[in-house]
């Protein structure tokens, strides 16, 4: 997955009103429900051909709240996702909302969801 990529869902989920950031949280306050995200490449056989690659996008959600806080957000992503555009470099992606299932924390305290995003990409 590109740099560029991460860059423009980071936008996205960030443009939702969502506390986002990649890898994890490095603020010193942390509010009751943030975002963080990362991602798994899958093997490319046509990657040198044609410069296509896929990839999920992880996006884990953490809340203090109910876990309606999470579905809420949830949803603003599901509706946000289809994305299909150009980079500024050239390239195309394309993004869709996979699926999504709520994470048991340990104390019940903290709420956790991992929302899965399909990344098409086409390089130049």
């Amino acid at each position: 997955m590109t740099q560029e990529a991460v860059s423009y869902i980071g936008e996205v989920l960030s443009g939702l009103g969502l506390n986002y950031t990649f890898d994890e949280w490095h603020e010193k306050t942390i509010p009751d429900t943030y975002f963080t995200g990362t991602y798994i490449e899958h093997p490319s056989p046509t990657r040198e051909e044609c410069g296509y690659e896929e990839s999920t996008f992880i996006v884990r959600g953490y809340t203090r709240l109910t876990r309606l806080a999470l579905e809420q957000a949830r949803d603003s992503i599901k509706h946000a996702f289809p994305i299909t555009t150009l980079l500024p470099s050239g390239s195309a992606i394309a993004i869709f909302y996979d699926t999504a299932d709520m994470v048991p924390q340990p104390g019940g305290a903290r709420k956790s969801i991992k929302i899965n995003l399909n990344v098409q990409e086409w390089r130049v």
